[in-house]
């Protein structure tokens, strides 16, 4: 819906920058069950869901770390100068984010191309979790596209 919003705002030629989760085949319907229990439970139980993802990912790390045989702390230190935000915060941002909004690449690149936008730039994650961006540019002369009705869209496939 939002992807829908926001391409009529586009003027001919004009750049849309686009950021969505990868889809993964198992770990996506996961992650959107963990995400949606975190943000229904009281207090008590986001201690919980929050806690057992951060155990998750601590030791996921350290293994990772280990295994390459690399300082297992730097990713902690170094986290909040490539992101902006500590790792702790990055994780209850992660955990607490609903809803949450998943597509393939194939997917987000027709829903644009039937609203008569090219892309111009993709930078994939694939096949891992993590986020696929893009840069679309709206093609000149398009506006009719842009406000074809979504069953529409999904016929012209």
């Amino acid at each position: 819906e939002a992807l829908g919003n926001v391409a009529p705002l586009v003027v001919p030629d004009g750049q849309l920058f686009v950021a969505i989760y990868n889809r993964q085949v198992y770990w996506s319907s996961f992650y959107t069950r963990v995400k949606h229990a975190y943000v229904r439970v009281p207090a008590i139980g986001k201690v919980l869901i929050g806690g057992a993802y951060i155990g998750g990912q601590v030791v996921k790390g350290a293994i990772k770390d280990i295994l390459f045989l690399r300082d297992p702390l730097k990713r902690y230190r170094d986290k909040r100068k490539s992101r902006g935000m500590s790792t702790w915060h990055d994780w209850i941002d992660w955990v607490g984010g609903y809803p949450f909004e998943v597509a393939a690449p194939e997917e987000i690149f027709r829903f644009f191309r039937s609203r008569g936008f090219t892309m111009r730039e993709l930078v994939t994650c694939a096949p891992g979790h993590g986020c696929n961006e893009y840069v679309f540019v709206r093609d000149h002369g398009s506006a009719a596209a842009l406000v074809a009705s979504p069953a529409a869209a999904s016929a012209s496939r």
